[in-house]
Formats: C-alpha cells, sequence, structure tokens
C-alpha cells in the first residue's frame, strides 16, 4: 500500500507493502507534534529523501517509527533514522526512536556523505550505523551483523 504521513499516528497490521516519500512521513514529528508509525508484519520497502523513519524535526517534537516483523528495505536520506535537530534551547529537544523487531534487514542512506552517525534498534539489539550500507540479519537465537 502506498500511504504517507506526517504529524500524525499510522498503523499498518499486515502485508507485503512499499512506502514512499519525500519529507516529514513516516514517524516524523513536526514542530511540538509528533509522528508515529508501527508496521506490524510483511517484508516491507521504505524509501523516504529526509525526515523519515523515527525522527523529530522541529522543537519539543517526537518521531516513533517501529517496524515489528518482516525481512525490510530501508532506503533514507540524512535527516531520518533517529534524527532530532539541534535546538536553541536544550528544554527543546526532540525525540527520535526507530526499532526494527525482527527480520533480515536491510538500510542504504542514499547518500552516505550525508548521513551522520545513527544508533537505534534493530532485532539484535542496538545496532550503530556509520557511513554506507549496513544490514542486520537474524540467525537462530543470535544475530550477525554484516
Amino acid at each position: 500500500s502506498d500511504v504517507c504521513s506526517s504529524d500524525l499516528g499510522f498503523i499498518e497490521q499486515a502485508g507485503d507493502d512499499r512506502y514512499r516519500g519525500d519529507n516529514s512521513i513516516l514517524g516524523c514529528g513536526g514542530d511540538r507534534g509528533h509522528g508515529v508509525m508501527i508496521e506490524y508484519e510483511g517484508d516491507d520497502r521504505y524509501h523516504a529523501r529526509g525526515h523519515a523513519l523515527g525522527t523529530g524535526r522541529k522543537p519539543k517534537a517526537v518521531g516513533l517509527m517501529v517496524e515489528v516483523e518482516g525481512d525490510d528495505v530501508y532506503r533514507f536520506g540524512g535527516d531520518s533514522m533517529t534524527a532530532t535537530w539541534r535546538p536553541s534551547n536544550p528544554e527543546n529537544w526532540a525525540w527520535a526512536t526507530f526499532a526494527d523487531l525482527s527480520g533480515d534487514d536491510a538500510y542504504t542512506p542514499y547518500d552516505p556523505d550525508q548521513v551522520a552517525r545513527r544508533i537505534f534498534a534493530d532485532d539484535s539489539g542496538l545496532l550503530k550505523m556509520a557511513r554506507g550500507t549496513c544490514q542486520a540479519r537474524r540467525q537462530g537465537p543470535a544475530a550477525t551483523r554484516s
């Protein structure tokens, strides 16, 4: 299904879905707002240019992206995957969370040079991504990363 949302919640329960958009989608919270994306199952594909996939992009924003089950592919721009904007007042920090809870998943930035370090949760625990492509694979009770 092709569904995009910003500053609201979206829950998808099943299916092999495709999500594509430019900015402020798929779990992106805006100025003092929230964005929630929860996808329960399916082998899903996410393509977002920026401000997506669990991102807080303005003061006091909350961004949450949770993918529960499936072999998923993520392709995203620089201000995505737990990105937050640094506010001038420390009391205005945004919150951003991304969690993929299971599956053989792949994460690829559109432009690796624009992606700052991100830490997010995958089924293998904390997965640290820097530049380039990062994959998380579950093999039995323990997971490996390649």
